[in-house]
């Protein structure tokens, strides 16, 4: 290159971002110390996470990090947010606000959401993280991540990130030095009951003292809630029982977990709330049915968790298998 002047390097859409020379091999340049952009020097390195003057940051290369943008819609009463937190709580809302409540719901499963910068032609990007459960993970389907990703990007663009991806991970389980026999007595029963075992314990999704495993299924549970009062103001001896996802074990040796057992004067029948993770599985979900049907259960319902977003809609569906349920 010479004497030639070095070229200056931007990173797009990272605020406060040093300029750095880009003549690799040769002298480092020092970045513009003007403003808000504090002196640095590299050769055509990915920058560091610098923070600048006042609460700004910005994210550039190097490894995963939850630094973020500090602006000031993240300021006064969200303060107790982190930046990264709080735009996973902006990006649920805004989704509800769209009419999305499904997608919303399922950021509440969301533990933690991390950024991992890299470097595209036209410069600095992430993916984003978003850390769920295991048992959780199965229901971001490749549309609900499309549509949690427009979302995201729009929200996070709001605080200069930039957001390329979105990909589910996984939340880290929280374990200690005795995490083998913590496993054992979980894997042998010794620390659950028979109601959900395959559940998480999260308070977020209980009612009653029960677990769900999602938002949908507890609007589920208080329609039949509301289904069984009203039952029984009119006749108290002729009600409902719910039993929220019990495990059974069937004659072909097969331990299942139904969402809903609902029992009505000596009939058996369940519900299942169906989500997008179950498109594409109807064989499984038929050969489900089946099997509860040989070990003795006479009507299965299943709902659309697009069919819980409205109660007088959903009270109409729980009606209408009651009485089937009655007929049956």
């Amino acid at each position: 290159m010479g004497g030639s002047t070095p070229r200056a390097v931007s990173f797009p859409g990272v605020p406060g971002a040093p300029k750095v020379g880009s003549t690799c091999g040769s002298s480092p340049q020092l970045g513009d110390t003007s403003g808000d952009n504090p002196p640095i020097a590299s050769r055509c390195m990915a920058p560091k996470a610098v923070t600048t003057q006042g609460r700004r940051g910005w994210l550039a290369g190097g490894s995963r990090s939850r630094v973020g943008f500090v602006t000031p819609e993240a300021s006064g009463s969200n303060e107790d947010l982190s930046t990264h937190e709080l735009i996973l709580a902006q990006t649920a809302f805004y989704l509800d606000e769209k009419g999305d409540p499904e997608a919303a719901a399922l950021l509440l499963e969301a533990e933690s959401i991390e950024m991992d910068p890299y470097v595209e032609e036209w410069g600095w990007t992430n993916r984003a993280f978003v850390n769920v459960p295991g048992w959780a993970k199965e229901r971001f389907t490749d549309e609900i991540i499309d549509r949690i990703h427009g979302a995201l990007r729009a929200i996070s663009k709001r605080y200069d990130i930039s957001v390329e991806s979105v990909i589910i991970g996984a939340a880290l389980p929280p374990v200690d030095r005795d995490w083998r026999q913590s496993l054992y007595a979980r894997l042998s029963g010794d620390s659950v009951t028979n109601h959900a075992r395959r559940v998480k314990p999260d308070q977020r999704l209980s009612r009653d003292g029960f677990l769900f495993e999602s938002l949908e299924e507890i609007k589920v549970y208080d329609a039949l809630k509301r289904a069984q009062a009203t039952l029984s103001n009119t006749n108290a001896t002729n009600t409902i029982t719910i039993f929220p996802l019990p495990m059974g074990r069937l004659g072909a040796g097969s331990v299942l977990t139904p969402d809903f057992l609902v029992i009505r004067e000596g009939k058996v029948g369940l519900i299942e709330v169906d989500g997008p993770h179950h498109r594409g599985r109807y064989g499984a979900d038929a050969t489900r049915d089946r099997l509860w049907k040989y070990g003795g259960v006479i009507h299965i319902e299943r709902i659309l968790v697009e069919e819980t977003t409205q109660d007088d809609e959903l009270d109409q569906l729980i009606r209408a298998f009651l009485a089937r349920l009655k007929r049956a």
